[in-house]
């Protein structure tokens, strides 16, 4: 099934920077991960909660930028961040806290029995 979005109703949409309409795309991809189908002001402290816990294991809620010395800078993505798309939706599936929490903790079991592998495995050259 396609991920279908719709960003019609975000705030302000119309003076987006080229970074802003990347940090979109970035949340158009992320409500897979969080399973929450849109941004909305009743449900950004969820959004956090989630991308925060995703981080942990996965490291895929923040963006890397050039700053203005020619550095790499890591970019943590943030309340603010996640206000100036209020309004997105994607078909994907609001799920509960409880639901979530348990694909997450099967992902993140997962990535931990994926890490003690690759750990153990004899290098060769």
């Amino acid at each position: 099934m396609p991920l279908n979005f719709d960003y019609s109703r975000c705030v302000d949409r119309e003076n987006w920077t080229d970074a802003d309409r990347a940090e979109l795309e970035f949340f158009i991809w992320g409500t897979m991960a969080v399973d929450i189908g849109e941004i909305t002001d009743d449900n950004l402290e969820e959004w956090l909660f989630r991308m925060r816990l995703f981080d942990m294991v996965h490291e895929h809620f923040h963006i890397y930028r050039v700053g203005d010395d020619g550095k790499t800078v890591r970019t943590e993505l943030g309340i603010d961040h996640l206000r100036k798309f209020i309004g997105l939706r994607c078909n994907v599936t609001t799920t509960t806290r409880a639901k979530w929490m348990k694909r997450f903790v099967a992902m993140a079991e997962d990535q931990g029995n994926r890490e003690v592998r690759w750990a153990l495995e004899p290098v060769t050259a």
